[in-house]
């Protein structure tokens, strides 16, 4: 149109730009307009999330006395027992959610190796939370040294336990600062390198150009699954824990190298109390006790020798790994215990 009047001569061109102009000026500010309220939308969603999270009060935190201290802090030795401990997440729309432990009893003595085992969902990882207050059990009451686990200072409580989960989170950092994280700053390297040796990291590690000053990426970019969780473990390592906790820490190794680390944690782990939860039967054989975990319950429990001489899941899961059995109801459910 205003062309148009432009060659009727009822319009300049000067005018025709000036028109144009304000009109861009005009429109574009209630454009953005429209922008702008999605994002104070979604700015406003993000910050009451935030709100929210600030505003949370933790469900498990440590005890507080009467002259204000917060729990016992007493070095702990290692003793570790479950005494008729069933644990729930709660509730889901109003329905209490089925439990995910029923009556565990467990007696782990200072030093002692205890190896779980289970299909998936049998309430394995459940078991080790508790003991490092992740969660807190719904009924019936888990001790450390014969104190309930609720008595202890929580930070105390954690420092005492070291633990190594399956799904490893490694920062963008040196090695050596993964190794350390979590120990005093003045940690001399020689017992960063020890752990690593313990964890059967060493040997990689010196074969990278940089060595222990060897920058990864966050979460381990450019290190294989069966390094992460090496280094990882000399991480818990480091710390010098008095208990112990390997959730399928050595998932991702090869059978020589996870033999390597079971006798360096026999070797130097003497006085420790370990618990071993593991797909491999290879992996707990040669623990104290052995517990067979089924739906929330423990349906079988202790040595290698015992459980076989039993002739139930435990022995069906080990013929099933060793290739000696195919058909077998329990051996079905070995699919998922296997390597």
């Amino acid at each position: 149109m205003g062309g148009y009047l432009v060659i009727k001569g009822e319009l300049t061109l000067g005018g025709l730009v000036t028109f144009n102009g304000l009109l861009f000026v005009l429109t574009n500010p209630m454009r953005n307009a429209g922008n702008l309220m999605n994002e104070i939308q979604r700015y406003a969603a993000s910050a009451a999330k935030v709100n929210d999270m600030l505003l949370e009060h933790p469900r498990v935190a440590s005890p507080a006395g009467k002259s204000g201290e917060t729990g016992r802090k007493a070095p702990i030795r290692g003793k570790v027992e479950f005494r008729d401990v069933t644990f729930t997440y709660g509730e889901k729309k109003g329905h209490i959610l089925q439990p995910s432990l029923t009556g565990i009893n467990l007696v782990a003595e200072p030093g002692q190796t205890i190896g779980i085992i289970g299909l998936t969902g049998s309430g394995k990882t459940s078991l080790i939370n508790l003991i490092v207050r992740l969660y807190d059990t719904t009924f019936g009451a888990i001790l450390i040294d014969d104190v309930d686990v609720r008595d202890y200072n929580l930070q105390e409580l954690r420092r005492s336990i070291g633990m190594v989960m399956q799904d490893v989170f490694l920062f963008s950092d040196t090695i050596e600062g993964n190794i350390a994280y979590g120990v005093p700053a003045d940690t001399p390297l020689e017992k960063i390198v020890d752990s690593a040796k313990m964890a059967a990291a060493d040997d990689f590690v010196r074969h990278m150009t940089e060595g222990y000053e060897t920058i990864v990426g966050e979460r381990g970019v450019g290190l294989s699954g069966g390094q992460r969780q090496r280094i990882a473990l000399a991480r818990a390592l480091a710390m010098d824990p008095q208990i112990l906790i390997l959730d399928d820490t050595t998932s991702a190794v090869d059978m020589e190298t996870e033999q390597e680390i079971q006798e360096a944690l026999h070797q130097h782990m003497g006085n420790r109390t370990i618990f071993i939860i593991a797909h491999r039967i290879s992996s707990v054989r040669h623990a104290d006790q052995i517990l067979v975990m089924d739906q929330g319950r423990v349906v079988e429990r202790g040595t290698h020798e015992e459980l076989m001489a039993c002739q139930g899941i435990y022995q069906d899961v080990y013929l099933t790994q060793a290739g000696l059995a195919s058909d077998t109801p329990a051996s079905q459910g070995g699919d998922q215990l296997g390597p």
